[in-house]
């Protein structure tokens, strides 16, 4: 089986998600090992394009483990890309090369168009060892896989980029003419010439010859212009099944097992299974992923060893602290001996200072007479004297190889005092600081005793489930089966109102800030149970939930009487609904959150609704209410709890894999679980 994708393939690809890619924004950039992940944000929702270079390009459904940290190729392309919008996303000639152009877009103040700035190329090589190469706007290198230097061109920071020659014809505006030149001058035979003259590989030149009917080893010169305009024309027909997107995407199995790939069927490929599949991207997703081997080089840190490294930079930090009071207890100590060591020396300076002011010296004309004394030796004194700082009122006097700061407004004896009491602070906080760090020390002795070993584990790659319309919003099913949905925010709340809202449903909303827009779909003749739920839904997903009340009141009103138009001279805030006629009332619902998990076919995934609700649904819940946990710590909880109750390892697999992002997405706020239920 080819371990590469083929120019064919390449091609299938591009015009498959084309429409899907240009416009898009790209999110985000992941590098696993060789493998990079750009999520991109198009008009359809998120998709995740796959390029490994030297082998492929494609969407991805699965779900790969990504490294704690990102390389730095990776994060240099995040610096240029991201959050930037795709502008060309096409096929170099028909070589084995992907260009994906990407700006920044912004609408200009003055004119109001639409305009591009700040453009990047990202160039995909997908043959020999493969390259992904970043190009600025003025088509230089920033940054490549691999630099190298070449015969017919150089990949080099900072130094124009140059396409590899294209070998072969490019057949997506090849005429008739210049192929039959091209066979005209060629002296191999037909299958060679198709192979590697005309570029289309081994296998699509065979499948020509067999199309034809023509021996593949007889001399293309042999060849009449109708035989030569047949193969054409078979080539321009794959070519055209590719631009209009009329694929057959096949995998080849032998034996059950896989041993190739194809945009279309091939005649050759007649002896094998052909397995259809919807979408060429699929195909290629499903035989790549599931054989990949992929390797995240980097350190494996457990939690402990996190908070051990965290614990032994706070001992380092309280040493120094420490350290550094002992010097100044030491220091200032010594300050107020060595005052009282040269109190005559230190006030007659003192003395001398306060006359010169008083008799009008500057402080100017009084450090120039200090350093004319020292120069003449004349006042023996003053060698003592360091430097004045007039402004804080500090004279530096140098005893014993020390500078002491004397304070000129003090007498010697309140100098030396204030010293001391400094000292004494100092040594008060020594001791309070050896508590703290004999209690660091002790903490950081039991996180050693109770380190975790983390097993290394091969990371695996899962298969990444695609989420229902209404699973942007908040949501359930009623006991009765009707579906609930409520807005995230002011914009869903908005979607909600505007593109699901139908004459049918009942709207309800609670009497609390903040509150969901939620609808019960289908409406008509809807039991009052389901009412009742999706009151206390509606009340759980309120500001109610974060302010810890244990119940609130929620209305309900029809279709008719909700709208977004405010009374003529008013004004309505976005995301806020006008109401009129009877509001319907239900009081004192309780904020009792059960959080479940159901089987969806190949995965488990978590659903919230009230109590009620999920319980008619699974047997596997638990039941949260307001509280003081954080809602990362509660979903850890809820997963480990789910995890340790299932014990078929298949079923465990898929509990494992839900990312904890999916439970902390249902939580209202901070909660504390109030009931497990495992029948």
């Amino acid at each position: 089986m080819k371990d590469t994708i083929s120019s064919f393939d390449l091609a299938a690809v591009i015009h498959e998600i084309k429409d899907l890619c240009i416009g898009a924004i790209i999110n985000n950039i992941y590098q696993i090992d060789t493998v990079f992940i750009f999520k991109l944000k198009t008009y359809k929702g998120t998709i995740n394009l796959l390029i490994e270079p030297a082998r492929r390009v494609h969407t991805t459904i699965y779900r790969r483990p990504k490294p704690r940290i990102p390389p730095n190729f990776c994060m240099t392309l995040r610096k240029y890309l991201r959050r930037k919008v795709i502008t060309e996303f096409k096929q170099y000639f028909f070589d084995r090369v992907l260009i994906i152009n990407a700006a920044r877009r912004y609408r200009d103040p003055e004119t109001n168009e639409i305009k591009y700035a700040e453009k990047n190329s990202l160039i995909c090589e997908l043959f020999n060892r493969g390259e992904l190469i970043l190009l600025n706007d003025q088509n230089k290198v920033i940054i490549s896989t691999r630099y190298k230097t070449m015969r017919d061109r150089r990949i080099i920071p900072n130094r124009e980029f140059e396409f590899a020659p294209v070998r072969g014809l490019n057949l997506y505006d090849v005429k008739l003419e210049e192929f039959l030149e091209y066979a005209k001058n060629s002296n191999k035979s037909i299958v060679n010439f198709l192979a590697s003259e005309v570029g289309i590989g081994g296998k699509y030149a065979e499948e020509c010859c067999i199309r034809c009917d023509i021996d593949k080893m007889v001399p293309v010169k042999s060849l009449d212009i109708e035989k030569l305009n047949d193969i054409f024309q078979i080539l321009k027909s794959f070519i055209n099944k590719i631009k209009n997107k009329e694929l057959e995407p096949v995998i080849l199995l032998e034996n059950d097992n896989i041993v190739g790939f194809e945009p279309f069927r091939l005649k050759i490929d007649s002896k094998f299974q052909f397995v259809e599949k919807e979408n060429y991207n699929t195909v290629l997703d499903e035989v790549f992923s599931q054989n990949e081997n992929i390797e995240i080089v980097e350190e494996e840190i457990s939690e402990t060893r996190t908070k051990i490294s965290k614990e032994e930079k706070i001992i380092q930090a309280q040493k120094a602290a420490i350290e550094k009071l002992e010097k100044k207890a030491r220091d200032y100590k010594e300050y107020g001996d060595l005052i009282y060591q040269n109190f005559d020396l230190i006030q007659n300076i003192i003395k001398s200072l306060e006359d010169a002011r008083n008799k009008g010296y500057s402080w100017k004309n009084i450090q120039e007479q200090i350093e004319n004394a020292k120069k003449n030796n004349t006042i023996p004194a003053v060698q003592y004297i360091h430097s004045i700082k007039p402004a804080e009122g500090i004279i530096n006097i140098k005893l014993d190889s020390k500078i002491i700061p004397i304070n000129i407004r003090l007498t010697p004896q309140q100098n030396a005092t204030e010293f001391y009491n400094i000292s004494k602070k100092s040594r008060k906080k020594i001791e309070g600081a050896k508590k703290a760090m004999l209690n660091t020390l002790e903490k950081l002795k039991k996180l050693k005793e109770t380190q975790e070993i983390t097993p290394k584990q091969i990371p695996k790659i899962t298969k990444k489930r695609t989420p229902k319309w209404y699973e942007k919003f908040h949501w359930f099913y009623s006991s009765d089966g009707y579906l609930v949905i409520g807005g995230r925010d002011i914009a869903t709340n908005d979607i909600i109102y505007k593109k699901y809202f139908e004459k049918n449903d009942i709207f309800i909303h609670a009497d609390f800030r903040g509150s969901p827009a939620v609808i019960i779909k289908n409406g008509e003749n809807i039991p009052q149970k389901t009412i009742q739920e999706a009151a206390q839904f509606t009340v759980i997903y309120s500001s109610a939930w974060k302010s810890k009340y244990m119940s609130g009141d929620a209305f309900w009103v029809t279709y008719e009487q909700v709208s977004q138009t405010p009374p003529s001279g008013q004004y309505l805030p976005k995301g806020s609904f006008m109401i009129r006629g009877k509001k319907n009332y239900l009081r004192g619902l309780p904020l009792l959150l059960a959080i479940g998990l159901v089987r969806d076919n190949d995965f488990y995934i978590p659903i919230a609704g009230p109590v009620d609700a999920i319980k008619k649904q699974t047997s596997i819940y638990i039941i949260i209410r307001p509280g003081d946990n954080k809602r990362s710590d509660v979903a850890k909880q809820i997963k480990n709890y789910f995890l340790k109750k299932i014990n078929n390892e298949e079923e465990k697999s898929m509990v494992q894999n839900i990312p904890l992002d999916d439970i902390i997405r249902l939580l209202p706020g901070d909660s504390e679980i109030v009931e497990k239920n495992i029948k």
